[in-house]
């Protein structure tokens, strides 16, 4: 099975709803259409069902795949302890049938997170992500700056990011090691900056219910690309569906 990563970063992106959107303790419950690019060989488009929840009690929050506790938070600014699960996994049946591979797994990763207005209307979010499993032993760090915007009934978020993926991180995931699926050399990637831009969209239909629309891409460049895992270098992602909201 494969997940692709920008799947995380979406659900993240759609838990960043103003703070007054969020005020208070809940829980939400949802589901929707994914529909995500593969940028592995032999593969194509997908549209799989996805459910998802998210919530805050406290200083304890989840958002998509991350799990997070605030523990210095100062009006806006909020500085928190992360756990994220990233669900990437590949193996040689994933794959075009020429290539025979080892297992990528999944794994859990631990880090910091910052939340903070840049401006009145600009917010900006920054994670560093560790492997805690030693999977693929290496980390990633991001930036988002994100303009969440009322509509109307409409709240609107665009937004532009830039994440560094660690040597470590694209040679388990991108790379081969000499000799793995007849790459008597293998390849490695190498440190990687990737760039990605998205647009959130929420609609409230009832004080409970609420639509969701996720649209995302990330350009990988041409170090990943080069893999012969990889025949793309631009990976896009959309997500529409609903949530159920319970304050607590």
């Amino acid at each position: 099975m494969i997940i692709r990563p920008f799947l995380a970063a979406s659900l993240l992106a759609a838990a960043a709803l103003p703070a007054a959107a969020q005020q208070g303790n809940y829980v939400s419950f949802g589901a929707g259409a994914l529909v995500f690019d593969q940028v592995y060989v032999g593969n194509d488009t997908e549209v799989t069902g996805l459910p998802f929840v998210q919530g805050q009690y406290g200083d304890f929050f989840l958002q998509g795949l991350t799990l997070g506790w605030s523990f210095l938070r100062q009006d806006a600014y909020r500085l928190s302890l992360l756990g994220n699960f990233r669900l990437n996994s590949l193996e040689s049946g994933d794959l075009d049938p020429r290539l025979d591979i080892e297992e990528r797994k999944q794994t859990f990763e631990g880090g910091l997170g910052i939340s903070m207005p840049l401006t009145e209307r600009l917010l900006l979010d920054a994670h560093v992500l560790a492997d805690l499993l030693d999977r693929h032993g290496g980390y990633e760090v991001g930036l988002r700056v994100s303009r969440p915007t009322l509509l109307g009934d409409f709240v609107l978020a665009p937004s532009l990011g830039l994440n560094l993926l660690s040597e470590d991180f694209t040679a388990y995931y991108y790379g081969l090691k000499p000799g793995e699926a007849g790459f008597a050399a293998g390849y490695e990637p190498g440190n990687v900056v990737v760039p990605q831009l998205g647009l959130s969209a929420f609609y409230p239909l009832t004080p409970r219910w609420t639509l969701t629309g996720l649209l995302g891409g990330r350009w990988l460049g041409s170090d990943i690309e080069d893999s012969p895992l990889v025949d793309s270098e631009w990976e896009s992602t959309l997500f529409i569906g609903a949530s159920y909201r319970l304050p607590l």
